[in-house]
């Protein structure tokens, strides 16, 4: 095949008119690019309905691409279809289908994504548009930021635009920053300086004011991996201008925070900085215990893991402190481990090992083209977005890893137009082209041959084509089932949604459980209501609610054979979470107190106190979700003990709820009563007096004033 001319790598470069094929790969990118700033606009991805109509689009996207041209195959192809190959397998012995067959559809769709952008990049101009949108993808997340930031009156607020977290929007910006300030300090004229260095110092204060120390560590890192690559392009002036961008984004800084960013001894950013290396700090103190976790995880289930998407549900039962609980272990690594074994892990790493391979080929052929600042900077935004998953819950959030899987794409493209050894072929185009001898020649368009050879391909491999099409036509059923299942059981609290919810959606353990909460306040019996709970429990035997559930149920029959089943259920359900359920513990301790076993009983409550610290009282996420049930239990554990004449512990236990809980009227109503009995009418009147103070219009305090006013001699 003839080398290629000077107007064919023009026209790669998109200097001419492009083609109708080229047109279409234009609009497919910009959907994308539509799409992904939508997604992350939308909670980063979390709302439902903006996430459901982006896996439907990239899959039939996919879907059309695949039967109508072939899809592009490269190295990073491969890997990713390692990896779901790998999530299908560890899916197969999952302790919770749903939640594998969702780990499976995201990878799907993340893979779609990649693939769609490397199949469509037509020519350098789309790549370099489609990096542009991502980079005001980030700046539209920042001028959010920079709104809400005005808005809170404080400033040392940090920023989370509407990821509603930082650190997850700290690794969204991870993925662009690169990207602009490698444009700007090896831009080529002023105004190319002045428009990416303003977007770099945007971009770059929203990223200081995140307080994401993860991120910090990412951007360090990748920074020395690129001045290490790229010293030989780094001139004086280049260094002089990342050291004003750097200027100017600490006075930026400076200036919004009124220099508290960096004069506060606790938040600021010396402070926040330093404080990775505390391993006594709270945040970090959290993650050794989900990397603990997961470890332990997989120490247990080495090969296949527990299933993909299924660690928040495993961890409770590795558990060891209450105040560190995650969906997540804040590692994807780790995470995989965990969830799908050494297969999982190794496709991972496989993923991980291709993408630097393609990095450094995609590097070495841009050095000296006009590009290789934005391919450069893309590379290093992704390798600092892989290096943050290990630090950060960033998988949580879609918009990042998809927005990570498309810029991962157009590498992947710009790959496949500057690789010389893919051939060029001649096609008819609409332009005249001069000829050797000064005539009017045929008029050709040189196209990559990979389009030219997928015409040609034996007939079977068109009808693969199409059953990997419709077995993706199939998955967008399944994600639509999901979506209308999920909207019937979000909009209509009823037992007839519950019940199409369950049928859209058979996988999903929630909606039977649901149905039989919605049927039990229509009045159905409990039997005709265990077999639906039964059924949710049979779909996920690791979560302790449908235990805990079932146990409620039986507990309403009173035989003994219910009581032992309400017992191994109460007790299933504690051993799977021993945390996030102080009330399956109280149900317990009173099944133990009806069969007049106190002993028995009071060591529930013992095992209790174990779990549920003051600390719990005081942590702010903890307090909401689990301190009123646990007040609760204690009061009926100083009532035991009261019943059992051992006041001392049993006036311990009440100082200690009072103390922690002020306005919780039973603990002062059972320590007057006990000092009372003692005798103790004045330490009952103080204590009496001390409870009406925090709730004067109580009308047990109120009766209790009035029975002692009566002891009280005249």
């Amino acid at each position: 095949m003839a080398a290629a001319s000077p107007a064919a790598w023009r026209q790669l470069a998109g200097g001419v008119r492009r083609s109708p094929q080229a047109a279409m790969a234009g609009i497919t990118l910009a959907i994308v690019a539509v799409l992904l700033l939508t997604l992350a606009l939308s909670g980063g991805g979390r709302d439902l309905l903006p996430w459901t109509a982006f896996r439907l689009v990239m899959l039939g996207l996919m879907a059309i691409a695949l039967v109508v041209v072939g899809l592009r195959r490269t190295a990073l192809t491969y890997s990713l279809a390692g990896v779901l190959v790998a999530v299908a397998v560890t899916s197969i012995a999952s302790v919770r289908l749903q939640s594998s067959v969702d780990q499976f559809i995201i990878w799907i769709t993340y893979t779609a994504t990649f693939l769609v952008v490397a199949s469509t990049i037509s020519n350098l101009k789309t790549a370099r548009r489609f990096v542009d949108a991502a980079v005001f993808s980030g700046g539209a997340l920042c001028l959010i930021g920079l709104y809400w930031f005005w808005g809170a009156g404080n400033p040392m607020t940090r920023w989370y635009s509407t990821f509603y977290w930082p650190n997850p929007f700290a690794g969204f910006l991870l993925l662009v920053l690169p990207v602009e300030v490698l444009r700007c300090i090896l831009a080529g004229s002023r105004r190319a300086v002045l428009t990416h260095g303003a977007m770099s110092v945007l971009l770059g204060t929203a990223f200081v004011l995140t307080f994401s120390r993860g991120a910090w560590v990412a951007a360090a890192i990748a920074a020395g991996a690129a001045v290490t690559v790229l010293r030989t392009s780094l001139h004086r002036g280049a260094i002089v201008r990342a050291a004003a961008l750097l200027i100017a984004v600490v006075a930026v800084v400076f200036i919004m925070t009124g220099g508290r960013a960096f004069r506060s001894p606790t938040a600021g950013v010396l402070a926040r900085a330093t404080s990775t290396a505390d391993l006594t700090e709270y945040s970090l103190q959290g993650r050794l215990h989900f990397l603990r976790g997961a470890a332990e995880i997989f120490r247990d289930h080495p090969l296949v893991g527990t299933g993909p998407g299924t660690f928040t549900y495993v961890y409770p039962q590795y558990q060891r402190d209450v105040r560190f609980y995650s969906r997540d272990p804040h590692n994807l690594f780790a995470q995989m481990a965990a969830e799908s074994g050494i297969v999982g892990l190794g496709a991972l790493i496989w993923l991980m090992v291709a993408f630097v391979a393609l990095g450094v080929r995609v590097v070495r052929r841009s050095i000296g083209t006009p590009e290789f600042p934005w391919i450069a900077g893309t590379v290093f935004g992704v390798g600092a977005f892989w290096l943050h998953t290990g630090m950060e819950m960033n998988w949580s959030f879609p918009a990042a890893p998809a927005m990570a899987f498309a810029l991962m794409g157009v590498l992947a493209g710009y790959e496949l137009l500057a690789n010389p050894r893919h051939e060029m072929t001649a096609t008819v185009r609409p332009e005249p082209v001069e000829g050797a001898n000064g005539a009017q020649a045929e008029p050709v368009e040189w196209v990559n041959a990979e389009s030219h050879r997928t015409e040609v391909r034996k007939s079977w491999t068109r009808w693969i084509r199409l059953a990997v099409a419709l077995g993706i036509a199939f998955v967008m059923v399944v994600v639509s089932a999901q979506y209308a299942a999920a909207f019937l059981a979000g909009r209509w609290q009823t037992a007839a949604a519950f019940a199409r919810a369950s049928a859209l959606n058979p996988l999903d353990p929630r909606y039977p459980s649901s149905l039989a909460d919605a049927l039990g306040k229509s009045g159905w019996s409990p039997a005709a209501r265990i077999p639906l709970v039964q059924r949710a429990r049979d779909l996920d035997r690791t979560n302790p609610y449908y235990w805990f559930q079932l146990a409620l149920l039986t507990a309403q029959d009173p035989t003994p054979a219910a009581a032992a089943e309400t017992e191994r259920f109460l007790r299933t359900a504690i051993a799977l979470d021993p945390f996030h359920y102080p009330e399956a513990y109280r149900h317990l301790a009173w099944l133990y107190r009806r069969r007049a076993d106190p002993a028995a009983a009071l060591e529930v409550y013992q095992q209790a106190a174990a779990r549920y610290p003051d600390a719990v009282a005081q942590d702010f996420a903890l307090r909401p979700r689990l301190w009123p049930e646990v007040v609760a239990l204690f009061t009926d554990w100083a009532e035991l003990l009261t019943e059992q004449r051992r006041d001392a512990e049993a006036e311990e236990i009440y100082a200690r709820i009072v103390r922690l809980e002020p306005r919780f009227a039973p603990p002062y109503v059972g320590l007057v009563r006990l000092y009372v009995r003692a005798g103790r009418l004045r330490d009952a009147a103080r204590v009496l007096e001390a409870g009406l103070a925090q709730l004067p219009h109580n009308a047990q305090l109120q009766a209790l004033r009035r029975e002692l006013q009566a002891m009280s001699p005249r």
